[in-house]
């Protein structure tokens, strides 16, 4: 296991006309390409350009991730715990501490909240991302304090003496969450992702080490 970092898809948060949009300005292109129609010395062809480079810098992200083992997710589920509920609530926490390690405003960074009604595929993971288009580097920046931020999000969490798994907002609700806090947070899932989290990366540390 390893922090890993890189430009990421995030499509929830555009709206399907712009991939409309987006599609068919790509369809445009590779029509033109094809055919040798696009002449580089065109202005329209260079406004073509300029709006295929704005769509992709629009869609594509810099964000830094951990990922979560399937062994952890059955654990969580073994205890009838939401699995997505939890990831959300480790987000939300590791983004509540990320200014005790880096200058940043609450709006540089969000969190990936997976929806726990949503059936399809989602990939178990702590993510965090920048919230400007083509990112602004911050979540970058965060990646040689992972091991901290997840260290003191877990401090957070279990010091934080609220009740219900929905936490408060000293814990595991956030500001910047793009839905307001209003699925579901499972608090008691995210102290265990994180723990077992920790616990697998010391593990694989260990290994590393003695190899």
């Amino acid at each position: 296991m390893a922090v890993t970092n890189g430009f990421v898809c995030l499509c929830p948060h555009f709206s399907f006309d712009l991939y409309l949009a987006f599609l068919f300005l790509v369809m445009f292109l590779r029509f033109h390409l094809a055919f040798g129609f696009l002449m580089i010395h065109d202005s329209f062809s260079y406004s073509c350009i300029f709006v295929f480079v704005f769509f992709v810098s629009l869609i594509c992200i810099q964000a830094v991730w951990i990922p979560v083992p399937q062994s952890i997710k059955e654990l969580v589920e073994e205890k009838q715990f939401s699995i997505r509920g939890g990831l959300r609530a480790a987000s939300h926490a590791l983004l509540n501490v990320v200014p005790l390690y880096l200058r940043c405003n609450s709006s540089d960074l969000a969190p990936e909240c997976p929806n726990p009604h949503d059936s399809r595929y989602f990939p178990g993971r702590i993510l965090v991302y920048d919230q400007h288009p083509g990112g602004t580097g911050v979540s970058m920046q965060t990646q040689p304090y992972f091991p901290g931020l997840l260290n003191a999000a877990l401090e957070l969490l279990t010091c934080c003496h609220c009740s219900g798994d929905t936490g408060c907002p000293n814990c595991v609700q956030s500001m910047v969450c793009h839905e307001y806090n209003e699925v579901i947070i499972h608090k008691d899932a995210a102290i265990m992702i994180i723990e077992d989290v920790l616990d697998a990366e010391s593990f694989f540390g260990e290994a590393n080490d003695s190899s």
